[in-house]
């Protein structure tokens, strides 16, 4: 729901939108939010690009970008969930799989 996403990012310690300004339409066209303990780790979620914008290195910029603030606040070990047509995009961008044996792991309510 909406209130769910408000929450959401209300709760993030880190919301980078895109926008697309055109005559005097202002229109989001991405966005990305980082969750995080402040110190040592942050997650990336929701890395969003429209449809319509999509394969124009914005996804990549949005991320670097983010990583880039990230990074400017000493946090070092960045994470993210891709789903499996997109490992190949984060692979390009420096991220690496399962880095010193680590596996993900999830436990989801029953």
């Amino acid at each position: 729901s909406h209130e769910q996403m408000k929450i959401a990012l209300e709760h993030s310690f880190l919301v980078v939108t895109l926008w697309c300004i055109k005559d005097n339409n202002k229109q989001l066209i991405g966005f990305i939010r980082a969750v995080s303990d402040h110190v040592y780790n942050a997650t990336l979620w929701d890395v969003v690009i429209h449809p319509d914008f999509q394969s124009q290195g914005l996804g990549k910029a949005l991320i670097q970008y983010t990583l880039q603030k990230l990074r400017q606040r000493n946090i070092e070990n960045i994470t993210l969930f891709a789903g499996s047509k997109a490992v190949n995009f984060y692979h390009h961008l420096g991220f690496i799989t399962d880095p010193n044996g680590i596996k993900g792991m999830f436990w989801v309510s029953p």
